[in-house]
């Protein structure tokens, strides 16, 4: 498993700026786990799953950006131009 920080992540894999909300959290680039943005989470995954991660809840600690799609625990998605290598986790630096 690879960890990295938020600006890491940002330039490393370059996450795609999400085109159906312009107040979306994370930067602007969390994609919602229904409706429209859903649907281009799983465009991505037909395109490269490689290229869809999940911001997963925490729990009691922060939210966590995790390369890999999944269902529980999920907060949203994030698209990236470069694919993931493996497991990457990605933690806030504050």
């Amino acid at each position: 498993m690879k960890t990295i920080n938020d600006r890491e992540f940002f330039e490393q894999y370059r996450p795609i700026t999400n085109p159906l909300d312009s107040n979306a959290a994370y930067g602007g680039c969390l994609l919602g786990i229904a409706g429209k943005e859903f649907e281009l989470v799983k465009q991505a995954l037909e395109a490269d799953p490689h290229c869809v991660w999940t911001y997963l809840d925490g729990g009691e600690e922060w939210p966590t950006l995790c390369s890999g799609f999944s269902v529980v625990n999920r907060l949203g998605y994030v698209i990236t131009e470069v694919a993931a290598d493996g497991f990457v986790e990605v933690v806030d630096e504050d």
